[in-house]
């Protein structure tokens, strides 16, 4: 077992972080991430090997998840990210996937995580301003968002900030944006958020929200969720951001 702790300081004083436990064993998974982005026959699903030191990874997926249809190995990974793209998938379809991992110390499973692929709209628009009234049969695709909390946090100060978030993908459909934020990471439990900013229906692109009251001097994390009529996502992890610590405030003359 290990610990660490990060320091700072400058002219106006010092700073240090909460200390944080380093323990080599078996892997631990991060069931917190998902499948994104997804199309209509392929899907990057994605992982993380949050500690316990370097495992060999494998992903599982397929739509029945008692009998997995194909295993991905993707070899000894280091503590970090991890994906796999896959590809000859149903457009329309529910799918599931799970992590793997095992080292010397012992061996973790992922929570399954599902996903859905797009599928096209059943109807078509003739001269409609989807197919810029060139009087063209064109297909509308619809399917489940994509999120993700763009560049995180900014405008950071002592009790407030401005979060973050890109919404990649409508799917073509109406989509809703929520923003949940804590002092902990949530993960992909809404329960699991200290509270939630509704944002309203949103278009494709940035968009952001003010935060007020908070602690100067603390972490906090966040995390983008969208949903429409077709799915709902997450944003790939989770950010977080530490406010300003307030310090002695001097006048000049």
């Amino acid at each position: 077992m290990y610990y660490y702790s990060f320091y700072a300081s400058n002219a106006v004083g010092e700073h240090w972080s909460a200390t944080t436990v380093k323990t080599l064993g078996p892997p631990v998974l991060d069931a917190g991430l998902c499948a994104a982005p997804v199309s209509r026959t392929g899907a990057r699903l994605n992982g993380a090997l949050t500690n316990g030191t370097s495992a060999d990874i494998k992903i599982y997926f397929g739509q029945n998840t008692n009998n997995w249809a194909s295993t991905n190995s993707l070899g000894t990974r280091v503590e970090g990210t991890f994906y796999v793209n896959v590809s000859g998938l149903t457009a329309g379809s529910v799918y599931y996937y799970r992590c793997y991992g095992t080292n010397t110390y012992g061996e973790c499973w992922a929570d399954t995580i599902a996903f859905t692929t797009q599928v096209d709209c059943a109807g078509v628009f003739l001269g409609g301003s989807y197919d810029g009234y060139d009087e063209q049969f064109d297909t509308l695709k619809l399917g489940a968002p994509v999120v993700d909390n763009d560049g995180g946090a900014s405008s950071v100060a002592f009790t407030n900030a401005v979060l973050n978030g890109n919404l990649v993908s409508t799917g073509s459909a109406p989509t809703c944006v929520w923003m949940y934020r804590g002092t902990s990471d949530g993960g992909m439990n809404k329960s699991g958020w200290d509270t939630n900013e509704y944002l309203g229906e949103k278009p494709e692109g940035l968009f952001s929200t003010d935060i007020n009251g908070l602690t100067p001097g603390f972490q906090y994390y966040y995390r983008c969720y969208a949903s429409n009529a077709y799915g709902d996502a997450w944003a790939w992890g989770t950010t977080n951001f530490m406010t300003r610590v307030t310090g002695t405030i001097f006048s000049f003359r």
